[in-house]
């Protein structure tokens, strides 16, 4: 099922035949080095399970797997659930190392945020670390302003908000 398209890209649910990606994408220490710890294959299975029952409960949110139009190719990720312990809806992004740089996150998170307001929200949330200065000039370069700033265990948290 496709939730959103952007000019260069495609964005689906995962399925499982996606593994070998997911685990890639969530085994790569680059990739993640600002949004969770690196998962082992065995672990990138499971949470790619977890994934694809989230399309069960709550068939509007989830990670979804990013493909470029002109290859095929799987890139990256985008998400759209709950912040946690919050009433917010997040949105979120990632992307293989080889795509940085090209415009993508911008991309991304323009479809994201038409995808929040077609489902009638008022306002949508993306946190990153204070260092991930790229993804922060996606999302300020698309209408979010910094909401707040927490401290999260070690890591230092910018939260962005964008109103509709």
């Amino acid at each position: 099922m496709i939730f959103l398209e952007t000019p260069r890209t495609i964005v689906r649910r995962f399925t499982i035949n996606d593994a070998g990606f997911f685990a890639a994408m969530n085994g790569d220490e680059e990739v993640m080095r600002y949004i969770r710890p690196v998962k082992t294959k065995e672990e990138c299975l499971t949470f790619l399970k977890e994934n694809i029952q989230l399309y069960a409960d709550k068939p509007t949110m989830g990670r979804w797997i990013c493909i470029e139009k002109s290859s095929n190719l799987p890139i990256g990720s985008a998400a759209y659930f709950p912040l946690q312990n919050t009433e917010d809806v997040q949105i979120g992004y990632s992307f293989r190392k080889p795509f940085w740089g090209k415009g993508f996150a911008k991309e991304i998170v323009v479809g994201l945020l038409n995808y929040s307001k077609s489902l009638g929200d008022k306002f949508v949330v993306a946190i990153t670390q204070k260092e991930n200065i790229a993804s922060q000039k996606a999302l300020l370069a698309n209408g979010f302003r910094l909401d707040s700033t927490y401290q999260e265990g070690e890591k230092n948290i910018c939260k962005f908000r964008c109103d509709f």
